[in-house]
């Protein structure tokens, strides 16, 4: 099955209750690296129709593989057919999308009827390296949160695939760290109140900052101090996540 449209006796009192922008979104596997679907029972506004998925939702599989590994997806919900009876399709762009203030929400373009709802970072043909649902107010960032995978800082000073995708590097704000020592849950430390005898980053030749990513490679670049707390057995479990990369993305 798919979207269907409301009827639109329903729509007298949402409509005027909710109004333009509303959405309730849901994604499957959100807390794993599964390709998200988009979950039943989510419902929508999309340019002043309202939509409710009375199934899963599957985005379009050949969008998917047009997009590149480790590089970022937007979902995007476009609605089709005749007023009354208008069902959505569901496909993946790597175009970022707009705020449109006529419709109250992100999509495609300010004149598409294609809204943008979530974004997803692609790990591989059916893995996800992080998803977040599209703020549907202006001005707030989608929070991201990257897993920072196997890194043994005993044996290795540097970890380059902290990937974030295709994104606007100039839209990252906020970037924080947490790294798990080998006792992991319990040991959390922070990445970013560091001196530099404990962290330190490398940007070129001379190490200045704890976080930096080169143009066009879309990653973080973390690195410890050869003499720092981090360079030590309570972190050279190489099985275990290292920790997250956190931060605000703002489209």
């Amino acid at each position: 099955m798919s979207f269907s449209q409301i009827s639109s006796s329903t729509l007298t009192v949402i409509s005027s209750v909710i109004g333009k922008g509303f959405s309730a979104i849901s994604l499957t596997d959100f807390t794993t690296s599964a390709l998200t679907t988009i979950a039943s029972g989510s419902t929508l506004e999309i340019a002043g129709t309202f939509f409710l998925a009375d199934s899963d939702i599957t985005p379009n599989s050949s969008s998917w593989s047009a997009i590149s590994t480790t590089t970022s997806a937007w979902l995007a919900l476009t609605p089709s057919g005749t007023s009354g009876s208008q069902i959505i399709s569901a496909a993946w762009t790597s175009t970022e999308p707009v705020w449109s203030t006529s419709k109250q929400a992100y999509y495609a373009s300010a004149a598409s009827l294609s809204r943008v709802v979530a974004l997803v970072q692609k790990a591989g043909t059916s893995t996800c390296g992080y998803k977040s649902l599209i703020p549907i107010i202006q001005g707030v960032p989608i929070k991201i949160r990257i897993p920072i995978g196997s890194w043994d800082m005993d044996a290795t000073t540097q970890v380059y695939s902290v990937y974030y995708g295709s994104l606007d590097k100039s839209k990252i704000a906020n970037v924080s760290v947490e790294i798990a020592n080998d006792n992991s849950p319990a040991g959390w430390e922070s990445f970013n109140n560091w001196t530099t005898s404990e962290v330190i980053g490398n940007d070129g030749a001379v190490p200045q900052k704890g976080i930096n990513w080169g143009a066009g490679q879309y990653r973080f670049t973390l690195a410890r101090n050869p003499s720092g707390r981090f360079d030590s057995t309570y972190y050279n479990d190489s099985t275990i996540n290292r920790g997250y990369v956190t931060f605000d993305y703002y489209i």
